[in-house]
């Protein structure tokens, strides 16, 4: 369908889009948040502070060398979770409210969740993230490479931002994933997803001053071809 794009394009799973997300049940929507919210964002969005071209409401950011992650605090992970719902569209990333802030920075879970679903050893699975960006996003790295994404996939974007990377691009993309049922790539697609679609010029949210310094691999390094993985 890249030739015949509407003029805004909504991706979502096929699952009901309803509140946050559990680890088995849930559709991903922060707190306040519509599936309308996507749809209609050409038409709504705030000029002050939305980029009309894209919404990524952002849930999540993840460390693209350690795989440490952090979750918005209005982003539902249990039931019994009090959350603030301020009635209308959150923001599309945390500001000062003290109801909507960045977690502590967690590691473990998720790198032993990526070795298990990658079949790999903790060592490699550090670096398959890095190298999936080198071959396949290929733009400049966020500050001290900390990614912002959706969990769940979730976004909508306009022809001409989906546009400003070729189709061939987006078929490696899907090329690379083709290979298995689970691709163990489609993990770190859902962390890439903003910087994959177009080619951003910034990232979707500033650096939350807790992180600067926070982090310090070195970006000389060269992580092993993909083969090796």
């Amino acid at each position: 369908n890249y030739d015949k794009l509407a003029k805004w394009t909504v991706f979502s799973q096929a699952e009901e889009p309803t509140e946050g997300y559990d680890g088995k049940q849930g559709g991903h929507l922060l707190t306040g948040a519509t599936f309308a919210d996507y749809v209609n964002h050409p038409s709504t969005y705030d000029q002050a502070s939305d980029d009309p071209e894209v919404l990524f409401l952002i849930t999540s950011k993840v460390h693209l060398y350690g795989l440490g992650k952090s979750l918005r605090s209005i982003f539902r992970t249990g039931w019994d979770q009090k959350i603030h719902n301020q009635g209308s569209r959150p923001a599309v990333c945390p500001g000062s409210a003290t109801y909507d802030q960045w977690s502590a920075w967690k590691s473990t879970p998720l790198v032993h969740f990526l070795s298990d679903k990658c079949s790999t050893d903790k060592d490699k699975v550090l670096w398959l993230g890095l190298t999936f960006w080198k071959e396949y996003v290929q733009v400049q790295v966020p500050f001290n490479q900390i990614l912002h994404y959706a969990q769940g996939s979730r976004f909508a974007a306009s022809r001409d931002r989906i546009r400003q990377r070729p189709k061939e691009e987006y078929e490696k993309v899907l090329q690379a994933m083709a290979l298995h049922k689970d691709p163990c790539l489609g993990y770190f697609v859902e962390y890439f997803w903003y910087y994959l679609i177009g080619r951003p010029a910034n990232n979707s949210c500033p650096t939350d001053p807790a992180d600067r310094g926070l982090f310090t691999a070195a970006e000389s390094e060269q992580p092993p071809h993909s083969s090796e993985l």
